[in-house]
């Protein structure tokens, strides 16, 4: 029989507040068992394996699902509903090469789905690792409705690199803001330059300086906003949280991590001379989590996770 996971779906939790109610206890405590006699708690069967991406489709009607060597498409209406799915494999050869190079076919030598983004209210875009070789696409939705399983073969893919990493184990964030893909990735085969990458659109690609520890030094990115501090679209910004070594903070007690955040702002185009393809506005700085007041303490959390 072939193993199924579960994906939950908790539907319609409300309770009233109550002169009762603590704020140091939760409001409410329910059983698994509970919300499934409850009919509260319902469950979407998808194919064993490596699940990565949930991504909301634009009509509140969808969710598409990014996983191990496919990409699924399940009805929020119905969500007992067989979910429709797009087979994406790693080319052959390139799983053949990443076996030589000594990585794993189970975890490793597969497309495992680590960007999925909706591009516009037609198509999605989606990155697979490729086998160590990273490829994208543009899928339109409708796709999904042509049969419950399709094929999507390598030629109507293109490159993935600085868009989406090598090694499915490394962590990736991601954001399309305004037809742009924004990719905070480790951009190389052996995972030593993590980078922050624009990408996509009719500017060029503009990134973090390439294996310099005074930008980035072994970031695990976590997420990619994008933020209007004016009227003015100039002054638009985006965002991007992360954890990394903080050299400045390392000594005999080896290896620091600091949580950071780091913006630029969205009308970059990249500097001059050594500049050139870089950007220009790139600033990082540590999160601090600070109590106020006279008494106040500032509190870190260094490993980032969301």
């Amino acid at each position: 029989m072939r193993r199924m996971l579960a994906l939950f779906c908790l539907i319609s939790l409300a309770a009233p507040l109550t002169d009762a109610w603590r704020p140091s206890q939760p409001r409410l405590h329910f059983q698994h068992s509970e919300l499934v006699r409850s009919g509260r708690l319902m469950s979407l069967s998808v194919p064993a394996g490596d699940l990565n991406s949930l991504l909301p489709g634009e009509d509140g009607r969808h969710l598409y699902i990014g996983m191990k060597d496919h990409l699924l498409s399940t009805s929020l209406d119905d969500i007992t509903q067989t979910p429709r799915k797009i087979y994406w494999p790693a080319s052959p050869d390139r799983i053949q090469n990443c076996i030589m190079a000594g990585k794993s076919l189970q975890t490793d030598c597969a497309n495992f789905l680590r960007v999925l983004e909706l591009y516009n209210q037609t198509h999605l875009y989606a990155c697979g690792t490729g086998a160590f070789n990273p490829r994208c696409a543009f899928i339109p939705t409708n796709l999904f409705l042509r049969a419950e399983e399709q094929r999507l073969e390598y030629e109507d893919t293109e490159s993935g690199k600085g868009k989406c990493p090598y090694d499915p184990h490394q962590r990736t964030a991601t954001a399309m803001i305004d037809g742009e893909l924004y990719a905070g990735i480790s951009s190389d085969f052996l995972s030593h330059d993590t980078a922050f990458i624009r990408s996509l659109g009719e500017r060029h690609a503009i990134r973090t300086e390439q294996y310099d520890s005074t930008w980035l030094q072994g970031a695990e990115f976590v997420h990619v906003a994008a933020m209007s501090e004016s009227d003015n679209e100039e002054d638009d910004k985006v965002y991007v949280f992360f954890t990394e070594r903080a050299q400045e903070a390392e000594g005999a007690a080896g290896k620091v991590l600091y949580s950071r955040v780091a913006r630029v702002c969205k009308n970059d185009i990249g500097g001059q001379r050594s500049l050139v393809h870089k950007w220009s506005t790139f600033q990082k700085a540590r999160i601090v989590c600070s109590v106020p007041g006279p008494d106040g303490i500032q509190t870190h959390f260094d490993k980032l996770r969301e």
